[in-house]
């Protein structure tokens, strides 16, 4: 059944539909100039700090009407082949993505949406052994099986580290220099799992910095 069956939910069963229709003209649509902020953002480019000029696309992530974050059946992992130490090496298990791109929507807002994952090709090694040791902490051990929670946990750490980036001391590999603290940021990259979806089922979402995704 779909969610706008639901009467009970008829007041946002709209907004969510509409920002995602929007999203979708802009990707088709790109432009070369700057302004703040926003969803609603007239300008593909704009909200990335003037960092992707050639900004193809508005990633965002959804909300179900419980608060929760919408996480598709998609998993990725990150290695960090450089990390000198095993518990920053990989992730124990394989984790699902909330970064999501639009690439169509008809008039019933059902939608066809594409899964991101974390591009981390341009962070250092220890920008790479911060991360994955952070997003360690809500995987499973030998006493603690992973929950649904523990999942939502870390798309919220993601969604953070995308926005503001992964602030780390760095000792610039050598021994006897004082750290400092770097920040550096991760991109996104397509995937090939695709997903429809009713949008009338979300009731949130919030959009990211504008980024460039290669095989779109």
């Amino acid at each position: 059944m779909s969610c706008k069956d639901d009467k009970k939910h008829s007041h946002d069963t709209n907004c969510v539909c509409d920002v995602v229709n929007f999203i979708n003209e802009l990707q088709d649509v790109q432009h070369d100039n700057f302004c703040p902020t926003g969803c609603e953002n007239p300008i593909l480019g704009a909200n990335c700090g003037g960092t992707s000029p050639l900004a193809n696309t508005r990633p965002f992530v959804l909300f179900d009407k419980k608060g929760g974050i919408f996480l598709p059946a998609s998993c990725f992992n990150i290695i960090n082949p450089g990390s000198m130490t095993s518990d920053a090496f990989e992730l124990p298990i394989p984790v699902p993505s909330p970064f999501l791109r639009v690439e169509d929507v008809d008039c019933d807002c059902c939608a066809v949406l594409r899964v991101l994952v974390p591009d981390v090709s341009n962070l250092s090694s220890g920008a790479l052994d911060d991360l994955i040791r952070e997003l360690s902490l809500f995987l499973p051990t030998t006493n603690h099986p992973s929950t649904q929670a523990d999942f939502q946990a870390i798309a919220r750490t993601l969604i953070c580290k995308y926005q503001n980036g992964i602030t780390f001391r760095d000792t610039g590999g050598g021994s006897g220099v004082s750290p400092r603290l770097t920040t550096e940021f991760f991109g996104l990259a397509s995937t090939n799992f695709c997903i429809t979806v009713d949008l009338q089922c979300f009731c949130a979402i919030q959009c990211l910095r504008d980024t460039f995704i290669g095989r779109v």
